[in-house]
């Protein structure tokens, strides 16, 4: 099981982190427009970001292609403001470790556009009060409903720790652990099941 990084070391790789993601974004701008980069915070996370105070700028914030750009302005009618913005950094969807994506990183230094390039990620926006979260593609927006692990990741940041169990029928469960605050979450599904409390520990950051 891979623990997450601590501050530390997240912020010893961060400006590393930034370049790549900003020479990633601005190489793929043809197909985002002049698009706005935004760079998550790795003492909160690298899966979820905030929405920008000054979000929607149509100019940067719309998609280039007309097709999909219409489609996050009827969601937007519909919906508002996202409060979040998710990086999918895999292909199928799950949450990255800090740990799994800075050693990636650490691996491709000396070229971190070749990294960002082969995962440039598609954002999702989140919204928390209506429990959807949206991605746009040319063949129509993919609604789903919101995963409780994304939710407590917009509340509380990355986990310092994400563990992998066995139910008692053999299920696949998770882990968040929250050394910091003292709380551990436990997921199936994408549903959190329970809830564990112990003293915070030392050392780890409080998040915002």
């Amino acid at each position: 099981m891979t623990p997450m990084l601590r501050g530390a070391a997240a912020r010893a790789l961060l400006p590393v982190f930034v370049l790549a993601l900003a020479v990633g974004l601005l190489a793929g701008c043809g197909s985002r427009n002049r698009a706005r980069i935004m760079v998550p915070d790795s003492s909160f996370s690298v899966n979820v970001v905030p929405t920008p105070s000054d979000w929607p700028d149509e100019a940067r914030d719309w998609h280039a292609d007309p097709v999909i750009a219409a489609q996050q302005q009827r969601v937007y009618e519909t919906y508002g403001t996202p409060e979040y913005f998710r990086f999918l950094w895999r292909g199928d969807g799950e949450v990255v470790r800090q740990g799994d994506l800075f050693d990636m990183l650490a691996r491709h230094r000396k070229d971190p556009a070749k990294f960002i390039a082969e995962r440039n990620p598609d954002m999702e926006w989140v919204y928390l009060d209506h429990g959807v979260t949206y991605r746009f593609t040319r063949s129509g927006p993919q609604r789903a409903d919101l995963s409780d692990p994304i939710r407590i990741i917009c509340q509380y940041g990355d986990p310092q720790e994400v563990k992998e169990h066995s139910g008692p029928d053999g299920a696949r469960m998770l882990s968040y652990q929250y050394y910091n605050i003292g709380r551990i979450f436990y997921f199936r599904d994408g549903e959190k099941i329970r809830e564990e409390r112990q003293p915070p520990m030392s050392g780890y950051e409080v998040r915002r």
